[in-house]
């Protein structure tokens, strides 16, 4: 839906090479029935330029060769610093595979805190039933 979601390409600064995506997802707006900021013609706002409340990043891809390199360190940096100081928001959440150590110690490095995990969650990309770190 719209307004739901916030994808970014993960640009190498050195060549200016796409190395991966992420993405702000689960953009949640508080506030009650969804209401954007108005815009002239546009009858309930624009979804563009709404602030949400709270947000989660994901849905990160990496080439193999930006992986351990720190640029998605760096990328995640600059989004938990784009939803606190510019939207405001009162809550970022990450969540992982369980399986993925890797994934649930960059996370833990960053500063977030494991809140838990649901058990057979999900489907993942192997096929196999998979439960949810949440962060």
């Amino acid at each position: 839906a719209a307004g739901r979601s916030l994808p970014f390409a993960v640009v190498r600064a050195t060549d200016g090479r796409v190395v991966g995506s992420t993405r702000f997802l689960e953009l949640d707006y508080w506030q009650g029935p969804l209401v954007w900021p108005a815009v002239p013609g546009v009858p309930f706002g624009d979804p563009a330029t709404a602030i949400p409340d709270a947000a989660e990043i994901g849905n990160t891809w990496l080439s193999p060769g930006a992986q351990g390199t720190g640029i998605n360190t760096e990328a995640k940096l600059l989004m938990l610093r784009h939803a606190f100081e510019t939207w405001g928001v009162r809550r970022v959440s990450l969540r992982a595979d369980a399986r993925n150590g890797r994934s649930r110690a960059a996370m833990e490095r960053l500063g977030f805190t494991s809140e838990g995990v649901r058990r057979a969650h999900s489907r993942g990309l192997d096929g196999a039933v998979r439960s949810t770190a949440f962060y």
